[in-house]
C-alpha cells in the first residue's frame, strides 16, 4: 500500500501536499479491502509491487550507504521552548531509544538502536523535534492533521 510520504530527513524529501496525501490514503483504503479479503480467505498469490528505477543499485549500494551513515539519532534535537514535555515521543519510539517521559525533555540514547523512523518527529504535537537543520521547517504528517510550517510542501 502506498502511504503518504513522511520521511523528511533528506534534503530532497518532503511530506506530500494535502491533496496527494488524501489520494494515497483513499487508494490504500480501497486496496486494503482486497488484502483483508485475501488474508481472511487464506488465499495466496496477491502481489502488487512496483519496481522503481535501478532497484539493485538503490537497495544494495545507496541503501547500504544510507543505513551505515544516515541511520542515527545524533541529528535529533528538541526545541525546549516548544516542547510541552508530554512524553509522547518516548512512548511512540518503536525501539525505546528516547529517554524521558511526561514532565521531561526527550533525550536520545545514542546507543545505536535508532532506526530514524521519524515517529517521534511526526507524533510531536508542537513540532518541537527536528532531525538536523532541514526538518525544522519541513512538513509534519501528524496522523491526518497537517501542521503549518514554512515549507512550500506544507499547508
Amino acid at each position: 500500500l502506498k502511504m503518504p510520504e513522511t520521511y523528511v530527513a533528506l534534503p530532497f524529501m518532503y511530506t506530500d501536499p494535502p491533496e496527494r496525501e488524501k489520494q494515497k490514503i483513499a487508494a490504500a483504503q480501497e486496496k486494503l479491502k482486497a488484502v483483508v479479503k485475501a488474508v481472511t480467505e487464506r488465499r495466496g498469490g496477491l502481489a502488487d509491487t512496483e519496481k522503481g528505477p535501478l532497484p539493485w543499485v538503490l537497495t544494495h549500494v545507496v541503501g547500504a550507504a544510507f543505513n551505515r551513515y544516515m541511520i542515527t539519532d545524533r541529528p535529533f534535537r528538541v526545541d525546549p521552548s516548544r516542547c510541552i514535555r508530554c512524553g509522547r515521543c518516548a512512548k511512540v519510539c518503536p525501539v525505546g531509544n528516547i529517554i524521558g517521559d511526561r514532565g521531561h525533555l526527550p533525550q536520545w540514547s545514542h546507543k545505536g538502536a535508532c532506526t530514524a523512523c521519524m515517529a517521534c518527529y511526526h507524533h510531536c504535537p508542537k513540532h518541537a523535534i527536528s532531525y538536523g537543520p532541514l526538518t525544522a521547517h519541513r512538513g509534519q504528517y501528524y496522523f491526518g492533521i497537517r501542521k503549518n510550517n514554512d515549507d512550500k510542501h506544507s499547508v
